[in-house]
């Protein structure tokens, strides 16, 4: 089956890479990188979503078990330029198969900077990885736009020092794309994937002035109106999105109450009220519980 044959040529990669050594694969990593991510954008791998996604998830491995463990420090951060440089070039295709290699190089990024950590600061200070990322926000495959929100949210964990540029960036693009239904998707995710880095990164503190933007986007596309539904329902959903990112942060300090009323009116205003109103109260009470409770742990 063709499944067995995508098996078998992933193991034929993986041994063949491994048998000709580090040293090879240092050498010539420009061109195994680009050979791979050719494999992701060949329609005849691609001609349906269940195989593209087998075929990813082979390539994936093949990534992890070379470059991945193989590579030197050295040769995985000019593997992170590589691999921006690849998104950079195609993030303005707007093909399937072109998503379904950028989502594999977006993981890729994010599995090399979650092993190099703080050292992959060299590839990533000059902002062209997390340019390239961000215009991927705006692809059409919802798994192109996932992988790289959640790569982004990487690089910020990794980089601290980047985690409110990156922040800043994407409020700001978002409210220039609020029109456009698949980046209103993309930045949403990114934004709740940034907040939720936040507890996880030391000397990272979240303010009112950081929260803002975000509840005046929510309400914003709340309050625009669309005579497309679908774009009508993506603006709802991103909304609700960020709702719940701004839930999610472990402390926002004095502005809980004006933060938590915010979103209550919201929802209260948005479905019916016989269906949401009890709940509604009962969120509103455990999100400042969950604030009055992380205040105590971290006074």
């Amino acid at each position: 089956s063709p499944s067995i044959v995508k098996l078998g040529i992933a193991d034929a990669h993986v041994f063949l890479v491994r048998g000709l050594g580090s040293s090879w694969l240092e050498a010539n990593s420009t061109l195994f990188l680009g050979h791979i991510l050719g494999i992701a954008m060949e329609p005849r791998t691609t001609q349906s979503h269940q195989e593209a996604l087998y075929t990813c998830r082979q390539l994936r491995r093949i990534f992890f078990e070379t470059v991945g463990q193989l590579l030197s420090e050295k040769a995985q951060l000019q593997a992170l330029k590589v691999l921006g440089q690849f998104i950079c070039d195609h993030c303005a295709s707007s093909d399937i198969q072109s998503g379904y290699a950028l989502s594999l190089a977006c993981q890729a990024i994010t599995s090399i900077t979650l092993i190099l950590q703080s050292s992959s600061l060299p590839s990533l200070s000059d902002g062209y990885v997390a340019n390239g990322l961000q215009s991927t926000l705006c692809h059409e495959l919802p798994m192109a736009r996932l992988s790289a929100a959640w790569c982004l949210r990487q690089i910020a964990l990794s980089q601290p020092s980047m985690h409110w540029s990156i922040f800043t960036t994407l409020v700001s693009r978002l409210c220039k794309f609020k029109s456009n239904r698949v980046a209103v998707e993309g930045h949403t995710c990114a934004l709740v994937a940034n907040l939720s880095s936040i507890g996880l990164c030391r000397h990272t503190v979240i303010e009112s002035c950081h929260i803002n933007p975000i509840l005046e986007n929510a309400q914003d596309l709340l309050k625009s109106k669309s005579t497309d539904a679908a774009t009508a329902r993506s603006k709802f959903l991103g909304a609700w999105i960020l709702f719940c990112g701004v839930l999610s942060v472990p402390s926002v300090g004095e502005s809980t109450n004006e933060i938590v009323s915010t979103i209550l009116s919201q929802a209260s205003a948005s479905f019916p009220s016989g269906d949401v109103k009890g709940r509604v109260q009962n969120l509103g009470y455990l999100f400042r519980s969950g604030v009055r409770s992380e205040l105590r742990k971290n006074p």
